[in-house]
């Protein structure tokens, strides 16, 4: 699809599932994922603006793969061209939103990751990722509300549940 960006988000609640979809004006694609992350329970994917379809299964090609590790984690005030622009770990209070890029290496197989973000303590969403080849770039998103300075954090999850990096940030 021309200008699609497939991003999923894993949601603890259908109600958070919906609101997450409206945001990203997306496709919401529900599954049982119990396997890479047991307490979480839905996915968002969402391609492209406009259209909203709710599946019952997982897409066939998602297989859970023990090793793949990150090689590079940095947070960005953009994507362009698949590349993180304006790298930081310190961004003013009026930013829109951050990205958190991961370089993710060794991955024999399609498999997922996924990051999860926290603001101080509190765990703000997860947002699962496909990573399809050995060698895979990859991003989640996170809007910054009013309110959103202090201390963020994303840790990156591998599919047998462990944290496989994690990384600090701060909003002014």
């Amino acid at each position: 699809m021309k200008g699609s960006v497939v991003v999923f988000l894993a949601v603890i609640a259908v109600g958070v599932a919906a609101s997450l979809a409206a945001d990203t004006g997306g496709v919401a694609l529900v599954e049982d994922f119990d396997r890479l992350v047991p307490e979480r329970i839905m996915l968002v994917q969402a391609p492209y603006r406009g259209d909203t379809v709710v599946y019952d299964e997982p897409p066939p090609d998602i297989e859970i793969v023990e090793h793949c590790e990150v090689d590079e984690m940095v947070f960005s005030a953009a994507i362009k061209d698949r590349t993180p622009i304006t790298v930081s770990d310190t961004f003013p209070s009026d930013i829109a939103a951050v990205y958190c890029y991961t370089r993710i290496v060794g991955a024999e197989d399609t498999t997922a990751i996924v990051h999860s973000w926290y603001h101080g303590e509190d765990k703000v969403v997860d947002v699962g990722l496909p990573v399809k080849s050995p060698l895979w770039r990859t991003w989640s998103r996170k809007t910054i509300a009013p309110g959103g300075r202090g201390e963020w954090k994303v840790d990156v999850i591998a599919p047998d549940g462990s944290v496989i990096a994690s990384k600090k940030f701060f909003i002014e």
